[in-house]
């Protein structure tokens, strides 16, 4: 994962559009009247932010020419975190003398 690396890029996010339709739209192709579907930058710097602060969480510096970083950043988040459910499910196995376990 990276971010936008070519001269066309600004240093600094731009401010994000206002929203235009609380329903989910999709992408088409278009056809019948209907354009195809442009993302525009608010859609791309939207996702590239979101992938970027997945990377930020798990402790890794983007690297440009590794595409395996973010499945990384889910194993490393999901595992690290997967210590607290397994300690919490072992409480519930065992009788536990706090009154609100019991």
């Amino acid at each position: 994962m990276f971010h936008v690396d070519n001269p066309t890029g600004v240093p600094v996010m731009p401010p994000v559009a206002a929203e235009l339709s609380k329903t989910t739209l999709y992408f088409t192709e278009g056809g019948n009247g209907i354009p195809p579907t442009y993302p525009g930058p608010d859609w791309f710097n939207i996702i590239q932010s979101e992938l970027l602060k997945i990377l930020e969480e798990a402790g890794i510096t983007p690297d440009k020419a590794d595409t395996g970083q973010i499945m990384a950043a889910l194993k490393k988040l999901f595992i690290t975190n997967s210590g607290s459910a397994g300690a919490i499910a072992g409480l519930t196995g065992q009788n536990n003398t706090f009154p609100y376990f019991t």
